[in-house]
Order: C-alpha cells, then sequence, then structure tokens
C-alpha cells in the first residue's frame, strides 16, 4: 500500500457514474495501471470524456481484483471539484500529478511547495511549517519536542524591524546538561525569575534591601531586634534583671529538711517536708511575676503517715510526666521507699502511687544530711537512687528505679563505695550529652576525700564507668547540677570554705575534673544547694554560712570563656538570722529560681521561699543579625532585615544617635547594655541603618 507516481500510463474505460472506474486496456504507446501498481496501492488519477467535455482529478486506489481505481479523495474536477457522474462512451483515464501536490524549483535553485510537507531532512531555507529536523534558516512556526543548535549557536529573536536581534547562546562549556523550565504564568510586577535547584524557574519577590529568611523561634514583632539561636532559628532578644523577692511563709511546723520539686508539665511547685508523724505535701501555683505564692485550696495532703528518717528527695520524670519521690522511713523496717506523684491541675493535689520499698534496715539515714538522692535519665527513662544500707556495712549504694503507670520497681543494687559509712552528704546528676550520670560525694577511706563516679544503665542494671578525686579531704555537702549549655557538671562541696568545678566526661563515661576555686572562702559553706538557670547559662549557689551566724547566703555566675573559673555576681544574703537546710529550684517557664529554706530566727521553726531573679539575656556579642521585617508567629519563615537595610518600624529614635541592642529585650537603646552590641544608627525618629559592632 504505497503511493505511486509513474510516467505513460495511459487507458480507456467505459465506465459509467460515480463509482469505481474499470480499466479497460492500454492506449497506444503507453502502460497498463496493473503493470506499476500492486494491489491496494494509491496514486493519483485523471478521466477525461472529450465527447461530453468533463474532467476529473484525484487520488485513487488500485484493485487487483477487477482491475479498477477506486476515486478515493476528489482533488479537482468540472462538477465543481466533485465526483462526476460519467455518462456513456469513451474515456480516457491515467496517472498525473496534481498541481497542488507539486514541489517546483526555479532556476535558481529555490524549492517551493504548495501545502505542508514531511521528510526526514531538509537542506537549504524553508519557509512554512515544518515538522523534523531542519538544517538552514527557518521563517515560520517550527513543532518539535527538541531543536538542537550545536556548535554554540544562537537563537535569534529579531526586532520588529529586523534589523536588530536578541540572541540566546549556551556558554562555550557546560559541565552536565540541564533544562530549565519555565514557570506556567506571569508573575508580578518586579519579580524575579528564581531557580529551585532543580531547573524549574518561578517568580520571586526580591527584597532590594540585605535580608534573608529564617524560622521564627516564637513570635517576633514588627521592627525588633533578632537573634540567631544555636538550631539556626530566630528570635527576639530576651533578658531579666536582677534581684530577689521577700520571704514567703509556706509550712510552719517542720523543722525536719523539705523538698521543692518543680514540675515544668504543669509549672507547679511541689513542697514536699517532713513532720514528726507524717510526711507531706503542698502544691503551688506562681503568678508570672513570681512574687506571689498561691497554696493549693486542698491544703497539705498527705504522702505517708508515718515518721521518716531520711528525706525526702525528688525528681521530676519527664518521660512519664511523674514525681520520683524517695524517703527513708524511721518506723517498721527503717527501709528506704520510693513512689510516683502526679499533679492534677484541676484541684492542685498529686495523688501517689504504691510504695515500693528497697535496701536493708535503714536504708539512708536523717542525721547527719546524708540521705537519699535521686537523678533521671532521660535515655533509659529511669531513675537512679543512690542511699547508705546499714544491712550492708553502710556500703553507699545505687539502683534503677523503672515507672510503670503509677508503680514503681526497683533494679538490683551495687556498691559505689565500700570503704564504710561517713555521715556526709551526697549528690547524683544525670549528663545529657553523653547518657551517664555522675555520683559526688566523701570517700569515707580516705578521709572523706571528694570522690566522684560515673555510672551507666543497661536495661534495669547499673554499672560503674570510672571514678576519681579533686584531691580535696574532710569535704561534705556535695551538690551537682548539668550545665545544659557547655554538657558538663559543676559540682560544689565544702571544704574549709565553699569549693566549686566541673566534671568533664567522655563517650565511653570516664570523668575528669577540674577545680574552679572557692564560691565562698569567708566562713565554711554548709548545706549547699546549686541549680542551672537556662536562660542565663549560669549556675546558682544557694548555702548556709557557718562562718556568719549561719545566714542563708545566694550568688550565681557564669563560667568563664576560657573555662578555668566561674565569674560570680554579687553574694545577696538572703536573711539575718539562722537558717537551715535548702532546696533550690529552676522555673523554667519564668526564667527564675526559687530557694526553699528553713528559717529558725522565730519561734518554731518556718518553711519559707525566696523567688531569686538574676540577670540574663539570650543577647552575645554575636548573635544579633538584624531586625524582624514584620510581625510573625513562632513556626513562621520570617524574613531578617540585615546590615545595610533601613528599618521603618521604630519611634522616637533621635537621628544621628547610636542605637544598642537591649540586652534586656527592649528593643534599642541609646545608652549601651551587657554585653555592649550596636544595632544600627537612627537616621529618623521612624528608621534605623541596621550595621553592627
Amino acid at each position: 500500500m504505497a503511493l505511486v507516481v509513474a510516467d505513460r500510463v495511459k487507458e480507456t474505460t467505459t465506465s459509467t457514474g460515480t463509482g469505481a472506474i474499470t480499466l479497460g486496456g492500454a492506449e497506444p504507446n503507453f502502460r497498463t495501471f496493473s503493470s506499476v501498481l500492486s494491489d491496494a496501492d494509491t496514486t493519483y488519477y485523471a478521466i477525461i470524456d472529450d465527447s461530453n467535455l468533463v474532467f476529473e482529478v484525484g487520488l485513487g486506489t488500485y484493485a487487483s481484483s477487477g482491475n479498477t481505481i477506486t476515486r478515493t479523495t476528489v482533488l479537482a474536477s468540472s462538477n465543481s471539484n466533485n465526483a462526476v457522474n460519467f455518462s456513456a462512451g469513451t474515456k480516457d483515464v491515467f496517472i498525473t500529478y496534481p498541481a497542488d501536490k507539486s514541489v517546483n524549483r526555479d532556476a535558481s535553485g529555490n524549492v517551493s511547495v504548495s501545502g505542508g510537507v514531511t521528510a526526514t531532512s531538509f537542506t537549504g531555507n524553508i519557509t512554512g511549517n515544518v515538522t523534523g529536523n531542519v538544517t538552514g534558516n527557518v521563517t515560520g512556526a517550527v513543532t518539535a519536542t527538541q531543536v538542537d543548535l550545536t556548535g554554540q549557536g544562537d537563537l535569534r529573536l529579531q526586532d520588529a524591524s529586523g534589523g536588530q536581534y536578541v540572541a540566546l547562546q549556551a556558554p562555550a562549556t557546560v559541565g552536565s546538561s540541564f533544562t530549565f523550565t519555565l514557570p506556567s504564568a506571569d508573575g508580578s510586577a518586579d519579580q524575579l525569575l528564581k531557580t529551585d535547584g532543580s531547573g524549574n524557574l518561578s517568580f520571586a519577590t526580591i527584597n532590594p534591601a540585605p535580608s534573608f529568611t529564617a524560622t521564627a523561634d516564637g513570635a517576633l514583632t514588627n521592627g525588633a531586634p533578632v537573634i540567631v539561636t544555636s538550631d539556626g532559628k530566630v528570635a527576639l532578644v530576651s533578658g531579666g534583671t536582677a534581684g530577689t523577692s521577700g520571704a514567703t511563709t509556706i509550712e510552719s511546723t517542720t523543722d525536719y529538711k523539705a523538698e521543692l520539686v518543680y514540675d515544668p508539665d504543669t509549672q507547679r511547685l511541689i513542697y514536699i517536708y517532713a513532720e514528726t508523724d507524717a510526711i507531706r505535701y503542698i502544691v503551688y501555683t506562681i503568678n508570672s511575676s513570681g512574687d506571689t505564692f498561691t497554696a493549693s485550696s486542698a491544703g497539705a495532703g498527705v504522702i505517708s503517715s508515718e515518721r521518716i528518717g531520711s528525706g525526702p528527695s525528688a525528681v521530676y520524670d519527664t518521660g512519664s510526666n511523674k514525681i520520683i519521690l524517695c524517703y527513708q522511713k524511721e518506723s517498721g523496717t527503717n527501709r528506704g521507699c520510693v513512689r510516683t506523684g502526679t499533679v492534677d491541675t484541676s484541684n492542685d493535689t498529686v495523688s501517689w502511687g504504691t510504695e515500693t520499698t528497697f535496701g536493708g534496715n535503714a536504708a539512708g539515714f536523717r542525721y547527719g544530711g546524708c540521705g537519699q538522692s535521686i537523678t533521671y535519665d532521660e535515655n533509659a527513662n529511669k531513675s537512679i537512687v543512690i542511699y547508705h544500707d546499714n544491712d550492708n556495712n553502710y556500703y553507699l549504694m545505687a539502683r534503677t528505679v523503672t515507672v510503670s503507670g503509677t508503680n514503681v520497681s526497683v533494679g538490683t543494687a551495687i556498691t559505689i563505695n565500700s570503704n564504710g559509712y561517713s555521715n556526709k552528704t551526697r549528690a547524683i546528676s544525670y549528663n545529657k550529652h553523653r547518657q551517664y550520670s555522675v555520683i559526688a560525694g566523701p570517700n569515707p577511706g580516705a578521709s572523706n576525700a571528694s570522690q566522684f563516679t560515673s555510672v551507666g544503665i543497661s536495661g534495669t542494671d547499673l554499672s560503674i564507668i570510672g571514678t576519681t578525686g579533686a584531691g580535696y579531704t574532710s569535704t561534705d555537702y556535695f551538690a551537682i547540677v548539668y550545665h545544659e549549655a557547655l554538657q558538663y557538671h559543676i559540682y560544689a562541696f565544702s571544704a574549709n570554705g565553699g569549693l566549686c568545678g566541673r566534671i568533664t566526661m567522655n563517650s565511653s563515661g570516664g570523668i575528669s575534673v577540674n577545680s574552679f576555686g572557692y564560691f565562698n572562702s569567708d566562713g565554711n559553706a554548709r548545706q549547699i544547694g546549686i541549680q542551672y538557670h537556662a536562660a542565663a547559662e549560669k549556675i546558682g549557689f544557694a548555702y548556709m554560712d557557718q562562718g556568719d551566724n549561719y545566714r542563708h547566703r545566694f550568688r550565681a555566675g557564669k563560667v568563664n570563656a576560657a573555662e578555668t573559673s566561674i565569674e560570680f555576681d554579687t553574694e545577696v544574703a538572703l536573711q539575718n538570722g539562722q537558717t537551715q537546710y535548702n532546696s533550690l529550684a529552676y522555673h523554667d517557664a519564668y526564667k527564675f529560681f526559687v530557694l526553699g529554706y528553713i528559717d529558725q530566727t522565730s519561734s518554731g521553726s518556718a518553711f519559707r521561699t525566696k523567688r531569686i531573679q538574676v540577670t540574663y539575656s539570650t543577647l552575645t556579642t554575636g548573635n544579633y543579625v538584624g531586625v524582624a521585617d514584620a510581625a510573625y508567629s513562632d513556626g513562621a519563615t520570617a524574613t531578617i532585615q540585615t546590615v545595610g537595610a533601613i528599618d521603618d518600624a521604630q519611634s522616637s529614635l533621635t537621628p544621628g544617635t547610636i542605637q544598642y541592642v537591649s540586652s534586656l529585650g527592649a528593643g534599642f537603646s541609646s545608652s549601651a547594655g551587657t554585653p555592649s552590641v550596636i544595632g544600627g544608627v537612627a537616621v529618623s525618629a521612624t528608621k534605623i541603618l541596621i550595621s553592627r559592632s
């Protein structure tokens, strides 16, 4: 089935009507259709009836059976280009080439084509629609899936006159092939094309002023200076001022050690204390300014109706959202006890789980203050309690505590120190970075020299990783806290004054100790409590100064850049008169310390609290990056104007003055703060040219 055109093919026919033509034999000196056509081939035919002066030209299909030509398509005829109804008589039928199917070549060699052309290739100039590969200049529409301009060829777009053009050209060398895909619609005025890195182009608005985008960490205020956080987000500068509030009496009947536990999920303080016949608790809420402590209307609740011999010690389990409380009962078996507590915010009470006992007789001791201490291992989702076991030579022991629902189970005890009993305090704290815990305390086998032991959890079992000392003897009142920013522990203990230092840990749990020197040197610091202030990255030290009539004192400090000492704020005397014990908590929502202590200056003993707010700022000399270009919600993509941009969302500025970033989050100030960071220059009352120190 092919289109066949041949010369000198002509026959006669006597067929009538508009149907197929039956061929009647060749005219003299001509060939027959059958000699050049096969069955189903097509050809261009012409029929002439000279007697009736009619004709027809068309595309016909040859049938060898019957030797006929079917008039498939009529191209031209005397019947208005429709099929002719031929009358009787002899007609001539022959193969021809219709004029509108012709290709003409002029004397110069140029070819003109009537209608469209489909071919494998063309060489020369072509005018018209082209489908296929073209070599040469093309005028008209080109439909193709690919057009290759080789040899760094130009794609030229001429102007209206045709005299000038804009050309697109590939670079001389391309490392690898790539494709740019244009956007599906036009952009807005002043937008530019940008790529997504995969060749997809889109329109984007480009801020002419220097700026960048980042995720907002908290809500951002339009025109406020912002810092970049350690995780690459942007946040407002925040800070607090120094000072303490007046004492608040919480409980007036105890002279035993009491414990303050902060619940970060409910933002409640739980005060746990011992009386002669029971261990009790009260839930407290604090207003946002930190100057009002409100006790639960339910009053004091009973945890156990038995007198305790040591404790209480408590930690908050963030995995189960529960308090883990341990203590030692003074009645019955005198064994250690541990249980969970769940805060109910609807009535500010605590529901306590079943009491689980551990250790032998007198598992921990009240007298001398050397009772249990507990920490929470968030990697293992278990707590670790340390205690002395009277049934095991008073050795210092440790075991895990696992929460299941509202109940707990304890793991197998291990011996931390088998050098006998020492009526000195010990402490334990978890290293979030290394996922091991550190026990700090005296070694009774070495004149109560300071000793530090790292332990790790595998399943429900504990194992000792490493042990080292700090070179001091006659030590007591150990406290330890994890410094989250520096990823090591800060310790404190008493040894003819208050000493402190750091405990670093390697990836295997091995530890080393470095001294930072004294935090109190004018007397013997006793009953030491330390806590970490996450916002300020400072350590708070609360202690009773035995050399100053047992007055309670507080000071906060920040590890210096060389990490060789602590730069302390001014020491604050919390009360003039004798005090006892302390429990220091950090309120992470309002960013202040809460200190609980026993006031022994009045008739009977009273447990009191003080809010302690240290100076802090999230601003450093290096993290200020610019000004928020608008108001943004937490987690939104924020545009931050940076150095060289002009922000117009300011107010009450004095033109021509240097503006410092407020370390307390109050925007800009004409006075330098701490740290001193230049934020820009006021160019009008409402505009600041952003710069940096």
